[in-house]
């Protein structure tokens, strides 16, 4: 007890020395010090302002891309010459890290925020001329209530096998079956032959779900929000959804594609601690035959 005591005297000692004025002053310095790093970085001059960052600070967005890229590279085994679709890209936060890499090869991403496609397409083009985004106004009730298509009935904007590597992080965590089977289709119907696609999920395996009622996950993924699909939020299920392994393999399979193991399993299910970062979802690499 005289330990806590201790220390809640300290935190009141802190709190009055640090005044608000001084705090202000400690935000406003740290600020100053984070633009000045992001400017020296490898991509300082594509990271958005904060208004496009939304869900964290623009450190953790350059950690995160970078991480992302890293996988994609290494396990997603990509290749400068690709030519290579981002269904979901952002605000570019992996694409930045792809920018030296796609050396003669192609990107292209389509994501559901105008705001977002706008800044990139001005930051990013006019200096990687290879590299394109395009505004696609799907609807999606957490990311994008007001989009007038629906998910489930979207045609990508791209003639049969005209990729050599398609990539989705964090997008079908927040899409139910309807949606996420049209997009793999149009994913297997837009990549080539021996193609390969790199997607993250929250797969519900026997090991996960023991691993949620032990009180290790992050999410709890309890309610059904569909057939295989479970939420943690049923008054938005988009906001995080995951799928039982063998619905999502059986998918595969139908489709015409090839896992490529091992497959990456992340640690949303082994920590109580939400995480952003690369290695928090599952990943899974296929391959079109």
């Amino acid at each position: 007890m005289k330990g806590i005591d201790v220390m809640t005297s300290i935190k009141k000692i802190i709190r009055l020395i640090i005044t608000p004025k001084l705090r202000m002053k400690i935000v406003s310095f740290r600020r100053k010090f984070l633009s000045q790093r992001l400017r020296k970085s490898k991509i300082g001059n594509l990271v958005p302002p904060l208004e496009l960052i939304r869900v964290s600070n623009q450190e953790q967005y350059i950690e995160t891309g970078e991480d992302w890229a890293k996988r994609i590279v290494g396990f997603g085994r990509l290749r400068p010459t690709d030519r290579v679709l981002d269904v979901g890209c952002g605000n570019g936060r992996v694409a930045a890290w792809l920018t030296p890499f796609l050396s003669t090869g192609e990107y292209f991403g389509f994501d559901i925020r105008q705001d977002e496609i706008d800044w990139l397409s001005k930051h990013f083009t006019t200096n990687f001329p290879n590299f394109h985004f395009l505004y696609s106004p799907v609807h999606n009730a957490f990311y994008n209530p007001e989009g007038h298509i629906s998910a489930g009935s979207y045609d990508f904007s791209f003639p049969d096998n005209h990729f050599d590597f398609v990539y989705l992080t964090s997008v079908f965590t927040h899409m139910l079956p309807t949606d996420l089977t049209q997009y793999l289709s149009e994913i297997h119907r837009v990549l080539r032959k021996g193609g390969r696609c790199f997607i993250s999920y929250f797969l519900l395996t026997s090991d996960s779900r023991r691993k949620i009622l032990e009180g290790y996950s992050s999410r709890t993924f309890i309610s059904e929000a569909a057939p295989h699909c479970f939420t943690d939020n049923t008054e938005i299920p988009e906001d995080a959804l995951a799928y039982d392994r063998e619905y999502i393999f059986d998918l595969y399979k139908n489709m015409g594609f090839r896992i490529i193991l091992p497959v990456h399993y992340g640690q949303w299910c082994q920590s109580s601690v939400h995480n952003t970062a690369i290695d928090y979802q599952d990943i899974v690499l296929v391959e079109k035959i």
